[in-house]
This record gives structure tokens, C-alpha cells and sequence, in this order.
């Protein structure tokens, strides 16, 4: 003989209520348009290995060094795709096409004890 036949009955409601609450379907958030997808890659840009390249807007390109943690160059233009990975051709890397509004050489130096 149960003592809270109502305490269990609204145990079970709120626990079935939760449960279609987590089930709806949410609404997927989309982000701003991009030039190009992927809109970020790492790859080699104007010989320069390890570069993280971000597509910002149509014609708007920045990439980073990621061994230093830096701006590497910031350039109003366009990439041209090409290598292994975008057109089986081996040897031509990647390269930032049009004017480039900074650019800057890093010398990285690591000291190893």
C-alpha cells in the first residue's frame, strides 16, 4: 500500500514532461556566410610551412604562424588551390593572390636545454 499514490504520480509527470522537453527538436543556429568552406585550413602559403589560413569575407583572407602564434599576413585577394591536396599535382603549394595589406617575417628561434 502506497502512502503518496499523488507524490508518485507527479514524480512520473514532471519525469515525462522532462523527457519531451529534452526530445523536441532544436533550432539549428547558423553562423555568418562564408567566403569558402572549410573558411579555415592549415596548409603551406607563399612557401611558408604551417600557416592557418581564414577565409574572413569575399575577398578578405588573413593567415596566422602557427609556430609562433603571429600574424603572418593579411591580403585583399583571393588563394590559388593548388598541390597534392587540390589538384594531384606535387610540388606547388598553395599561394595568397592580390594586395597584401600586411605582411610581416618571423624568425622563429627555439632554444632547446
Amino acid at each position: 500500500m502506497t502512502v503518496f499514490p499523488n507524490l508518485r504520480r507527479l514524480a512520473y509527470s514532471i519525469c515525462g514532461l522532462l523527457a519531451f522537453i529534452a526530445c523536441q527538436k532544436k533550432n539549428a543556429t547558423t553562423g555568418p556566410d562564408r567566403p569558402l568552406e572549410p573558411w579555415a585550413f592549415r596548409s603551406v602559403l607563399d612557401s611558408t610551412p604551417r600557416v592557418l589560413t581564414l577565409a574572413l569575407h569575399d575577398q578578405l583572407w588573413a593567415a596566422y604562424h602557427t609556430d609562433s602564434c603571429s600574424l603572418f599576413k593579411v591580403w585583399k585577394g583571393n588563394v590559388r588551390f593548388q598541390g597534392a591536396v587540390y589538384d594531384q599535382a606535387h610540388g606547388p603549394q598553395p599561394e595568397s593572390l592580390g594586395d597584401g595589406k600586411y605582411q610581416i617575417k618571423v624568425l622563429l628561434e627555439i632554444d632547446v636545454l
